[in-house]
């Protein structure tokens, strides 16, 4: 069995020369298999390998609870926003949360390769 580790100074790509065609008077079929590559799916075509990367999704539930014995002094505010932070930077994603929406719960779906930073609980 050859193995020969591609690489972008490769161009990712490669031939396997001076093969034999031949075993015991039998033609040899040859097959190519790419070592797991973490994240990626490949597909093969021929000699080809494609690598497919989806990037996963992470959904975040934002619930909104006060805490102002049921709005005595009438200072509740009839909305609220909330801005999403990724690594502490502003992601352009908001909710804005009401009395009149009956969700319990609110979520955002965004891609997991952000981190998050909890501000603080509202």
């Amino acid at each position: 069995m050859s193995e020969k580790e591609v690489t972008a100074s490769d161009n990712w790509t490669w031939t396997f020369e001076n093969l034999p065609k031949y075993k015991d008077g039998k033609l040899i079929n040859y097959t190519i298999q790419e070592e797991t590559v973490p994240g990626y799916t490949p597909s093969y075509s021929g000699y080809n390998v494609t690598n497919s990367y989806t990037p996963g999704k992470v959904v975040i539930p934002v619930t909104k609870s006060w805490q102002d014995n049921n709005d005595q002094d009438g200072l509740r505010p009839q909305s609220v926003t909330v801005k999403l932070l990724a690594d502490g930077k502003d992601t352009g994603k908001t909710l804005i949360l009401s009395e009149g929406n009956s969700r319990p719960c609110h979520t955002l779906k965004i891609a997991d390769r952000l981190s998050f930073k909890t501000k603080r609980r509202l």
